[in-house]
């Protein structure tokens, strides 16, 4: 919600206007990675999901991994700015919220629907992404 939600914000109220020397760019990546790695690197090191002398080098790992991917260039759609496909991925991006509300929602490990869902989902935006970089599109 904070990713879809931040960028429309900031253009609606203004805030290049306002704060002219903050980079929204910038602040972008920031909250990008506090809200994709670094939230994702403390609960694998803090949850009772994996034996304790793993949690943290997972953690570490996670980290790590998103960090050399970020050198990787492979373009990303962004469900709300695709042009192309943009009934389809915003269908596939409600499927992936409805699979997310029901993990939320149901106690680990989640049913067979919802890993299925969000699988599914991950794989065909992620697949999409990669197409795109393969045929040298630029994915917005």
């Amino acid at each position: 919600m904070v990713d879809t939600l931040d960028g429309p914000l900031a253009r609606r109220f203004g805030v290049a206007t306002v704060l002219p020397r903050w980079s929204g760019e910038r602040l972008d990546l920031i909250v990008d990675f506090l809200t994709y790695v670094a939230v994702l690197a403390f609960a694998l090191s803090q949850a009772d999901l994996l034996p304790m002398p793993f949690r943290l080098p997972a953690g570490i790992a996670i980290i790590a991994v998103h960090i050399v991917l970020t050198f990787v260039p492979i373009q990303c759609v962004h469900p709300f700015r695709v042009a192309g496909l943009r009934t389809v991925t915003l269908l596939v991006t409600a499927a992936w919220g409805v699979a997310a509300i029901g993990a939320v929602a149901n106690p680990f490990p989640s049913p067979l629907w919802v890993k299925v869902l969000l699988i599914v989902t991950a794989a065909s935006l992620t697949g999409v992404g990669a197409l795109r970089s393969l045929r040298g599109r630029r994915a917005v």
